[in-house]
């Protein structure tokens, strides 16, 4: 990885959403102690489950110190892919909602409206919901 993340190094991700849960994954994998900030009590109950090891309620005063802000590169996804596949980063929990692409327009009113009530979704072919979630973060109108 570009930002040398090991276990020496201490993470903060800003955000519990999809990207931030994986990479927040990622970098506790590869070593590191993770830090996640986000508003949402519930993404941030989620973030510690899949093993950050502080969660911060955003909006509240921290003082964090920065320093080093990077980004992935193609080494960086080969990494993450093979450690999906060794089951250390869990996605299934990540992805929240599964709704046909039929009702894709429903689904960014939510994303719109409501952005902390979907965490992923994906799209497939069923109509049927496939999540507790569906029921409560999608309706259908």
């Amino acid at each position: 990885m570009r930002a040398s993340v090991g276990s020496t190094e201490n993470v903060l991700g800003f955000g519990s959403g999809l990207i931030g849960l994986f990479a927040a994954q990622a970098c506790r994998v590869l070593g590191a102690r993770v830090t996640v900030t986000d508003l949402s009590e519930g993404r941030l109950a989620l973030a510690e489950q899949l093993g950050a090891d502080r969660v911060i309620q955003a909006g509240q005063p921290h003082e964090l110190a920065v320093l080093h802000a990077g980004h992935s590169d193609n080494s960086d996804l080969e990494n993450a892919v093979h450690h999906v596949e060794a089951k250390d980063i869990k996605i299934r929990p990540l992805i929240s909602t599964v709704v046909p692409i039929d009702d894709a327009l429903q689904v960014y009113d939510t994303l719109r409206d409501n952005p902390t009530d979907l965490l992923g979704t994906v799209f497939g072919s069923s109509r049927a919901p496939t999540s507790r979630m569906h029921a409560t973060a999608y309706s259908r109108t």
